[in-house]
């Protein structure tokens, strides 16, 4: 069995492999290479953000802003792409952002602790650039490792996992969360 791609399939194909390239340069320039103003390459003028962050607006602007904070509070902040996913023209990408917690941030005082915080980006794209940011950003795991939730376990910065084990209370029967609540196995 041949499988024939007409033009509009390649042009997808190209298209998303474009969408890729262009979302892993805003990462690689705009937040490692520190080049801000590199950010209207990559980001449409129209740009609409749908995590919007307490005191940046949701627009280009306000994006460009929000960096430069990032900037600001964890000088040596370095973005790891873990995944990317492309279909059409949006790209999805799972990311790391890690760097020592040297400034104010979100209403976190400086901590002086490295940080590893995960986040996923769900980006949409309009003649090669973003037109649309969707994204969950773990502000708990921040608020933890900056020290702002007392008691709570800390996060090891290179490995995203926790220093504290997880242990069940004794007899308690193992149970798997399902849609329609928790089902003992």
């Amino acid at each position: 069995m041949a499988i024939v791609w007409g033009a509009q399939q390649r042009k997808r194909v190209v298209s998303r492999d474009n969408n890729i390239s262009r979302l892993h340069g805003l990462y690689q320039e705009v937040f490692n290479g520190r080049n801000i103003d590199a950010a209207d390459e990559y980001v449409h003028a129209d740009m609409y953000e749908h995590e919007v962050f307490p005191g940046f607006d949701p627009g280009r602007e306000g994006f460009k802003s929000l960096v430069r904070a990032m900037h600001a509070a964890f000088p040596d902040l370095y973005v790891t792409v873990e995944d990317m996913i492309a279909d059409r023209d949006k790209v999805v990408a799972r990311v790391t952002f890690r760097g020592t917690h040297s400034g104010d941030f979100l209403g976190l005082s400086a901590s002086g602790n490295r940080t590893s915080i995960p986040g996923i980006d769900i980006v949409r794209f309009s003649h090669g650039k973003i037109i649309e940011h969707w994204g969950l950003t773990d502000q708990l795991a921040l608020a933890r490792q900056a020290g702002a939730a007392a008691g709570e376990p800390s996060i090891a910065a290179d490995t995203g996992t926790s220093t504290r084990r997880r242990v069940a209370p004794s007899g308690a029967k193992p149970a798997r969360q399902t849609l329609t609540g928790v089902e003992n196995l």
